[in-house]
Formats: structure tokens, sequence, C-alpha cells
């Protein structure tokens, strides 16, 4: 559907947001309709998401006594002040706030390496210490998938299989060891 409308973007270009190509394209009316459906439903949404990242603030220590409106209300000023600055302020918040997600990415990345090689103070090496438990849980958890689909009754290998450990996971499928 993203493709569709970047090549509408592309061979029709318009002043104003994708509903524009509904009143173009379909009916003036059904666009007027889209055009407010979508308005309210982010209207309705945006609400739901700020209150979820407080939510999840609150895990933080120390936070858990700050009341919810100090994180809301900076976040739905900062909302409106960049919409006051149009497209190219949005683009300007886009990268910078893009740049950050980099950065931070790589940045953890230098930090799991540093925490793995025993960087930390007082903590000691770990290296791949832990690599068989992950590699032993994804390869166990395919391998039951696998035998479930081909067993006479999948219902009871998939509740034997999630609840069974990590190392019993790496046996063969379970219809390979039932009796024929």
């Amino acid at each position: 559907m993203m493709q569709a409308l970047a090549e509408l973007t592309v061979l029709y270009p318009i002043n104003g947001a994708f509903c524009m190509y509904i009143v173009r394209f379909v009916d003036p009316s059904f666009g007027f309709a889209c055009a407010w459906e979508y308005a309210i439903s982010w209207l309705t949404v945006l609400p739901y998401e700020i209150s979820a990242a407080v939510n999840i603030i609150h895990y933080w220590p120390g936070s858990e006594s700050v009341n919810a409106a100090a994180f809301i209300v900076p976040l739905l000023v900062a909302l409106v002040v960049i919409q006051f600055f149009g497209v190219r302020g949005y683009a300007e918040v886009e990268y910078a706030l893009s740049l950050m997600k980099i950065i931070a990415c790589v940045g953890f990345m230098i930090l799991g390496i540093i925490i793995d090689t025993g960087g930390v103070p007082g903590q000691p090496y770990i290296g791949g210490k832990y690599w068989f438990v992950l590699v032993a849980r994804g390869f166990g958890t395919s391998t039951n998938t696998l035998g479930t689909g081909t067993h006479p009754t999948p219902t009871e290998v998939s509740s034997a299989a999630s609840t069974a450990s990590a190392a019993s996971s790496l046996l063969p499928p379970l219809r390979t060891l039932a009796p024929n």
C-alpha cells in the first residue's frame, strides 16, 4: 500500500495529505470523511501512547512520586511547537531524533562489548558463557514446532514442548521418539 502511495505521489504531486488522493480519485465527500477519521484516530491514540510512555517512565526508581502531568504536558507542548514550524520543522526534529537513535544503538553495542569483555569493575569476563542457552532455546523452539506439525496429536506435543527445558529441546522431534 505504501508503494502505491509513493507511486501516486511521484506521478501526481499534490499539496496536502494523502486524503487529497481520495478526493481526486474517489469522491470529495469520501476524502473529507477519511481526513476526519484520520484526525480523530490520532486525537484518540496520541494521549494513550503518551500515558503508556508515562507508565513506563514510572517504573524507573525515583519517578513513582512524580505526577504524570509533569511528563505529559511537556510532551504535548513539544508536539504543538513542532506543528508551528510546518514540514521543515518536523523534518529537522525527525532528523535529530533519528540521529539520537543511531547514536544510542551504536552506544549500546559498544556497552555490550565492554560488559562482555569484563570492562565493568567488579564483574568477571562473560564472553561466550551464555551462547549455548540462547542457541538451545532458539533451536528448541523451531524443533518443537516442526515436531508438532507432523505428530498425530499436536496439542500433546505442543503442551509438552512448551514446558520442556532448554536442554531437552535439543532432542530430536518428539514424533521420532514415539513408538509406531
